[in-house]
């Protein structure tokens, strides 16, 4: 989704993430274990709904590093610490929302540790070279896609 709103830009690119998450919200089969209003009740939901944030990140970060001329170094630099911003968002959004669960006593303070454990710290490098990855191919698909996003 990063990829796409990195490609998109931040309008179509958020519009596109919102429009998945409704989506798989109301009940196609979208995530992991599925979909549906029942979702809501997963650990896993506010890391979904970071992927908002995280794609305005993303949208936003590309459209200005696109409209001034930068250092050759100052490209690569950017893209890593956009992908960055977008997953700490992301990880953000996620705590925060395991974090509610906690203070409306959905999960107590042994689960919401092991649920930032298991979504949240454990895969973080591999979300972070992911994102670093769908970043270096934005350029390529701009390019290649331009008669259709102009």
């Amino acid at each position: 989704l990063l990829l796409a709103a990195a490609t998109l830009g931040p309008r179509l690119g958020v519009g596109l993430v919102a429009v998945l998450l409704a989506a798989g919200f109301l009940g196609l089969p979208l995530f992991a274990a599925g979909g549906g209003p029942a979702y809501w009740g997963y650990p896993s939901a506010g890391y979904l709904l970071g992927l908002l944030p995280a794609a305005a990140i993303v949208g936003i970060g590309l459209q200005r590093l696109y409209a001034r001329p930068t250092h050759w170094f100052k490209t690569p630099m950017a893209y890593l610490g956009l992908a960055l911003l977008a997953v700490l968002a992301v990880q953000v959004c996620g705590a925060l929302y395991l974090l509610g669960m906690l203070l409306a006593k959905r999960l107590d303070l042994a689960e919401v540790l092991r649920w930032v454990q298991v979504l949240g710290l454990r895969p973080l490098p591999y979300d972070w070279a992911l994102a670093c990855a769908a970043l270096a191919a934005v350029r390529w698909l701009r390019l290649t896609l331009w008669v259709f996003l102009h």
